[in-house]
C-alpha cells in the first residue's frame, strides 16, 4: 500500500467512495440525510472539508487504485486549543478493505499533529457500523459525544403532569431564560462529566441566554410549575452543510433543553418535546436532530428513552504531552 498526499485530483474516486459508505449508512439508519448516497453530492463533502483551514490529508493506492483516504482540520483557537479533527466525511476506504489501512492513514497524518502541539485528537464516524468504531478503538479513541436524530411521527403524545404548564416564550421572558444558563454546564463539570467550563464564560452565559429570547431563528417553549420557571427546550434550523451527512433538509434541532434540578423525573422534558414538536410536525418538519456528552448521564438517559437515535459519534484521544520530550 502506498500512502500519498491528499490532492483534488483525487476528488472524484474519494467521493464515490464515500458515497457507498453513506449508502451502507443509510440503510441502517434511515433517518440521515439521503444525497450523500450520491457521488457528486459525497464529493462535494469531501471537496469542503479541503477548504477548511490547516486541512490536509493522505490517500492510500494499491495497484494505481485509490483505496481509502482521511483528511485532518487543526484548529488553534482559544475554547479547544490546539486540536485535530477527522470529520464525518473526512475518512472512508474502499469495500471489502481492512481495518488496517485506516490505522495506517491515521498513524501517518498523526505525525504532524503531534508535531505542531496538537495533543487532542477527535474523529467523528456513523454509528451504524460497529467494526468502525472498534477500530477506531484500537487507537486508543473513545465516545465523548453523540450526535441523534427522532421520528417526530414516532414520539408518542406527552402531556404534563397536573400543576405544570407549558407555553412558548416571549420578549418578556428574558430574565427567566437567563435563569436557566447554568442548567446545562452545572451539570457538565460534575462527574463523570468534568466538562470544563471557565468562569469567564459561566458570567456571560445569563445575558447569551436572556437574548435568545428575541431571536427569530430560535423557538424557545418553557414549563412552569405554578409561576415557577422549570425547564426550558430551544429549538432552530439544523445548520446545513456540505460536509455535514448527517441531518436531512427540514430538520429542526433542539439546542438547549434541561429541567431544574427539583423538577427532574416527573415527565417535564417529554412533554415540552411533545408540544414543541407537536407543532413543528404541524408545519411540515419531520425530523428532530440534538447531541449531548456521552458522560452527561442525565442527557445519555433521557434523549433515548424520548425516540432519539444515535446516528454519529465523536471520538477523541489524548496525547500525553510529555511525549514532545520522551527519550527517542
Amino acid at each position: 500500500m502506498e500512502l500519498r498526499p491528499f490532492t483534488h485530483e483525487m476528488l472524484p474516486e474519494a467521493g464515490a467512495m464515500l458515497a457507498a459508505r453513506h449508502a451502507a449508512d443509510l440503510a441502517a439508519m434511515p433517518m440521515i440525510a439521503p444525497q450523500y448516497a450520491q457521488p457528486q453530492h459525497a464529493e462535494a463533502a469531501v471537496a469542503a472539508l479541503l477548504e477548511r483551514p490547516h486541512a490536509h490529508g493522505v490517500a492510500a493506492f494499491a495497484g494505481g487504485q485509490l483505496r481509502g483516504y482521511m483528511i485532518s482540520e487543526l484548529i488553534f483557537d482559544a475554547t479547544w486549543g490546539r486540536v485535530a479533527w477527522v470529520r464525518l466525511a473526512g475518512s472512508a476506504t474502499a469495500p471489502g478493505q481492512g481495518s488496517e489501512l485506516l490505522r495506517d492513514m491515521y498513524a501517518h497524518l498523526a505525525v504532524g499533529w503531534v508535531d505542531q502541539g496538537c495533543y487532542a485528537h477527535f474523529a467523528t464516524i456513523p454509528a451504524a457500523d460497529p467494526s468502525l468504531l472498534f477500530t477506531w478503538s484500537t487507537l486508543s479513541f473513545g465516545i465523548e459525544h453523540m450526535y441523534a436524530l427522532l421520528d417526530i411521527a414516532s414520539l408518542a403524545p406527552r402531556d404534563p403532569q397536573p400543576g405544570i404548564s407549558i407555553r412558548r416564550a416571549t420578549s418578556a421572558d428574558r430574565q427567566t431564560m437567563a435563569g436557566f444558563s447554568d442548567l446545562i454546564w452545572r451539570q457538565q463539570v460534575q462527574s463523570p462529566c468534568w466538562a470544563f467550563t471557565a468562569p469567564e464564560r459561566a458570567a456571560e452565559l445569563p445575558p447569551l441566554y436572556g437574548a435568545e429570547v428575541d431571536d427569530p431563528e430560535v423557538t424557545l417553549w418553557l414549563a412552569f410549575d405554578g409561576d415557577q420557571p422549570v425547564g426550558v427546550q430551544e429549538f432552530c434550523a439544523a445548520e446545513e452543510a456540505p460536509d455535514k451527512l448527517l441531518y436531512p433538509a427540514g430538520c429542526t434541532e433542539l439546542s438547549i433543553g434541561g429541567v431544574t434540578a427539583s423538577h427532574r423525573g416527573r415527565g417535564i422534558s417529554g412533554a415540552l418535546l411533545s408540544h414543541a414538536l407537536r407543532e413543528a410536525a404541524a408545519q411540515g418538519i419531520t425530523t428532530c436532530a440534538t447531541d449531548w456528552r456521552s458522560t452527561n448521564l442525565l442527557s445519555s438517559r433521557v434523549w433515548p428513552h424520548l425516540g432519539f437515535r444515535p446516528v454519529a459519534y465523536r471520538l477523541t484521544r489524548r496525547i500525553d504531552q510529555r511525549i514532545a520530550f520522551a527519550a527517542r
